[in-house]
């Protein structure tokens, strides 16, 4: 007697396979896809999040996290020489403190710092938009279980929709890899070698050193830090956002159990960008009822740097990050403090 197999069980199984199917193809043509997409211009998140497992287990003594203004202001190599310890700058762009929860969390799988500096852009702490920076994080970190939390945290946000589907299916997220690859193909431009040329690559405006450093060489203009300002608008209504907060409590909660101290630190931004900000002492102090509310020390350069004009607008490369020698005199500023967590 011949066995015949349920209709159900049949549309199972033709489901199975053409999903296994749709995935090798989507796989194999995503990464096509994503390879011309950055065939000129490596892709500065999967660079800082290689590096990251590079590294031997529990072998990275501070963390940096935070949003673009702590990538450009945390020179990992400067406080590795200067201090004879091993730093990493886990910060990304627009890193709310939802985001960067997550990716501590991934941190902490492989690391176990013996401290974690918090940098604090206000900013962040009043947007209710985590799915743009959860783009910088969520397709370079290898736990599938927090990839999972990641997406259930995101699933009630406007445009989480389109950030699943691209989680998904990756050769409509690296769409915009078609015309480039046909480009390359037609002039039979087909091995790209500057991805891997180092740890220095250069983009337009910025460089990428290692470990999470990037930093740049210009300056501000006068336009920049003036007309085109973007802080102009910054208005006097900001508002706080109770889920950045709660996650905020979060991260340094999750350090507390990992018996992590926290430093955060507000980096500074030049003169022209602070006028424009006219809540910034209440956001300070509400940044620091917080800290003091955890009982975690907060720096804020800001308000240092109205006391000392320390950085001026030539140590900015734009309206809001530093530029290399903003960096430098930053880093030796907070070198010693660190030293004292450390000691």
């Amino acid at each position: 007697m011949k066995f015949r197999m349920p209709k159900f069980l049949k549309y199972i199984l033709k489901t199975v396979v053409f999903l296994i199917i749709f995935k090798l193809i989507d796989v194999s043509v995503g990464g096509f896809l994503y390879y011309h997409t950055y065939f000129n211009r490596p892709n500065m998140h999967e660079l800082m999040w290689n590096d990251f497992y590079s590294y031997e287990k529990n072998s990275i003594d501070v963390v940096f996290l935070g949003s673009s203004h702590a990538r450009f202001a945390f020179d990992s190599a400067y406080f590795d020489k200067e201090l004879n310890i091993k730093t990493f700058n886990l910060s990304s762009s627009g890193q709310t403190p939802v985001v960067g929860y997550f990716a501590l969390k991934e941190a902490l799988k492989y690391q176990k710092p013996k401290l974690l500096i918090y940098e604090t852009y206000s900013r962040l702490f009043g947007t209710s938009d985590n799915v743009t920076p959860a783009y910088f994080v969520f397709d370079y970190i290898k736990s599938y279980d927090i990839k999972a939390e990641m997406l259930v945290n995101l699933c009630m946000e406007n445009t989480f929709s389109s950030f699943l589907l691209e989680s998904l299916i990756k050769s409509y997220k690296y769409r915009d890899g078609v015309e480039p690859a046909f480009e390359n193909i037609l002039s039979g431009n087909l091995a790209n070698s500057s991805v891997k040329a180092g740890n220095l690559i250069e983009f337009d405006d910025f460089t990428y050193y290692k470990d999470g450093y990037f930093g740049s060489e210009k300056v501000a203009s006068q336009n920049k830090l003036f007309k085109t300002n973007p802080f102009k608008k910054a208005g006097k209504n900001f508002t706080w956002d109770e889920k950045q907060l709660e996650y905020f409590k979060k991260t340094i909660n999750l350090c507390k159990e990992n018996n992590i101290p926290v430093l955060m630190v507000t980096v500074p931004m030049p003169k022209p960008t602070m006028d424009f900000m006219k809540d910034y002492d209440k956001s300070y102090k509400y940044l620091k009822t917080t800290a003091d509310s955890m009982k975690v020390d907060y720096i804020d350069f800001n308000l240092l740097n109205r006391k000392s004009g320390t950085f001026t607008n030539d140590m900015f490369y734009d309206s809001n990050h530093l530029n290399t020698k903003g960096t430098h005199i930053l880093d030796e500023n907070l070198a010693p403090v660190i030293k004292n967590y450390l000691n």
